[in-house]
């Protein structure tokens, strides 16, 4: 199990990592990642329905079994979707910056956590609190390469907060791929007009 959740996360991270290099020293665009996502998705569907040989095998080493059945790929999908989302709302440090707090952030207060936490956090029974200090000075660190300090020490603080939080809309829980860069984009972007 700690096998398991050890290279889902250094999956993220990595994932994180490759789209911020591509995307920064402009070796792909905006618009070639929103393709990725599309097609993303479109394997995603088909994965559910069709076990494709090579990605069906993939697939099996990062994904949890329930999600495997459900939505293959899910966690993928919406960090490029989220990404994706990045780019097209926020300045290029910002979406930088928002990136590597997911993919940093995220991963590293989940394995944190779930393998090294002793007290709950008060906004989520099922987080602890250890994950999300780790995740939030780790995604600091991360974020301080694309933007200045406050706005990384703010926007790191706002996505773990709320990584924390389940949120949901329509009794679906919404995934914190897809939420953790926008609602840290969002608070880089406003502060930037104070900061």
């Amino acid at each position: 199990m700690k096998i398991f959740e050890l290279k889902r996360q250094l999956f993220h991270v990595t994932l994180g990592l490759v789209i911020v290099l591509l995307l920064n020293f402009g070796f792909i665009s905006k618009f070639h990642l929103a393709i990725i996502t599309v097609i993303g998705g479109i394997f995603c569907f088909v994965s559910k329905h069709i076990k494709i040989p090579g990605l069906y095998w993939f697939l099996t080493q990062f994904e949890r079994p329930e999600v495997l059945k459900r939505f293959p790929g899910r966690g993928a999908f919406y960090f490029l979707l989220g990404s994706t989302l990045s780019f097209y709302l926020f300045s290029k440090d910002i979406a930088l910056a928002s990136i590597i707090i997911l993919s940093l952030g995220d991963s590293i207060s989940h394995y944190i956590g779930k393998f090294h936490g002793r007290r709950k956090h008060p906004f989520n029974d099922m987080k602890l609190i250890e994950g999300s200090i780790a995740g939030f000075v780790v995604a600091t660190m991360g974020a301080l390469f694309f933007v200045k300090f406050s706005l990384a020490v703010i926007g790191s603080l706002f996505a773990m907060s709320v990584e924390a939080i389940e949120i949901r809309f329509n009794e679906h829980l919404l995934d914190d791929n897809l939420l953790i860069p926008l609602a840290s984009g969002v608070i880089m972007t406003i502060l930037t007009a104070y900061i």
